[in-house]
């Protein structure tokens, strides 16, 4: 962190030193309004999207009601650039869901040359092809099943990393490893005259008291020409190909007893509108007073397919299971989903139904889903 601080500061002076009178900026729009300082040192796009569902879901138990609303499933303002230097980018990404504002990314990377770059803040762990593709490129409405059953979060950390430039594509980070959620919890004194309560002690959930610390590292190759974190292949042409490998540590740091290895495998494939996606998950457990005492806790995959017709019009399927260790209790997805693509990922409607399977002793219990969703993205 010093030495990132004293790099900025070097690089802030020369800047300062070979300028002369205001630099003039230019603005426009390319994939989100931006502006732009003469002397390229200073640069900020601005995007934002929003995607309004309507969910509708009959639970399987006996005597259920059916159930369905309206809801903004993601709201972003995302806000990104460079500062003092060409090498240093940032990003401001904030979320607008069920009512609520949250920080979703916000940190700052340093390209120290071609091939490593270095990265401070808050942002997604490199974990998941599917989690690494924005929720507002996908070729179904959401993500499956398996997406929230393993660790894919956001987190605050440190990496190095190479981007995802086509070839080799690496990146390797220490996290908090408590996620993003920034609840408040503590203690709270009562005033027994008023009955008005004041925190006197606490914390938010995203900073623990003690680090855990998490490690996630990512490996992956991208073939030439390959987009294998927007799915649905818009573009059209001939084979291209992405695969990459996952690993997840969160060691037991604060001494919770609570802890876990997990690795996902995934691949992406693109073919004349033809795609194809699909991940394997493993996980372990700690069981005892021991980091080492691992035991295999659920495995889990999901594959998908769509083809894309007449540029627009496409038709998708989905089929993923999780098996938790222990005797019937496997979760299942069947997905199918049509999408309308009019401005490609910016403007589309979507469609999907879903049996959510849930295994049993009693027996299998089926949820029937069904979801619309209009999505706008400038």
């Amino acid at each position: 962190m010093i030495a990132l601080a004293f790099l900025i500061l070097s690089t802030r002076a020369q800047a300062q030193e070979g300028s002369s009178g205001k630099p003039e900026a230019s603005a426009g729009f390319q994939d989100g309004f931006f502006i732009l300082s003469e002397d390229g040192l200073f640069s900020l796009k601005a995007r934002f999207m929003g995607q309004l569902r309507l969910d509708l879901e009959q639970p399987g138990e006996e005597g259920a009601d059916l159930e369905g609303a309206f809801r903004i499933r993601r709201g972003r303002a995302v806000f990104s650039g460079r500062a003092l230097d060409p090498a240093l980018s940032w990003k401001l990404q904030l979320g607008f869901e069920q009512g609520e504002v949250s920080l979703k990314d916000l940190y700052a990377d340093w390209a120290v040359s071609e091939s490593l770059r270095l990265r401070a803040g808050q942002w997604k762990r490199p974990f998941s092809r599917q989690f690494l593709t924005s929720g507002f490129d996908l070729e179904i409405i959401d993500r499956a099943i398996t997406h929230n059953f393993f660790e894919v979060s956001r987190d605050i950390g440190l990496a190095i990393h190479n981007g995802t430039p086509a070839g080799v594509e690496y990146a390797l980070g220490v996290f908090n490893g408590t996620g993003d959620g920034a609840r408040l919890s503590g203690e709270v004194a009562v005033d027994p005259v008023t009955g008005e309560g004041d925190i006197v002690g606490g914390k938010f959930s995203n900073v623990p008291r003690r680090l855990h610390p998490m490690v996630v590292g990512r490996l992956a190759w991208n073939q030439e020409g390959m987009d294998g974190y927007s799915e649905a292949d818009l573009k059209g042409g001939d084979l291209r190909v992405a695969v990459g490998a996952s690993a997840l540590a969160d060691f037991d740091g604060d001494n919770d007893d609570a802890s876990t290895l997990q690795a996902e495998v995934d691949f992406a494939l693109k073919v004349h509108g033809f795609s194809a996606t699909g991940a394997a998950y493993a996980a372990t457990a700690q069981t005892e007073g021991s980091f080492k005492s691992q035991e295999l806790d659920a495995t889990g995959f999901h594959v998908q397919t769509g083809v894309v017709l007449a540029q627009m019009f496409q038709p998708t399927a989905r089929f993923a299971l999780i098996v938790p260790e222990g005797p019937d209790n496997d979760l299942r997805e069947i997905t199918l989903g049509f999408s309308v693509y009019v401005y490609e990922h910016d403007l589309k409607l979507q469609l999907d139904a879903s049996q959510l399977s849930t295994q049993s002793p009693d027996g299998d219990v089926d949820d029937l889903r069904v979801r619309t969703q209009l999505q706008l993205a400038f």
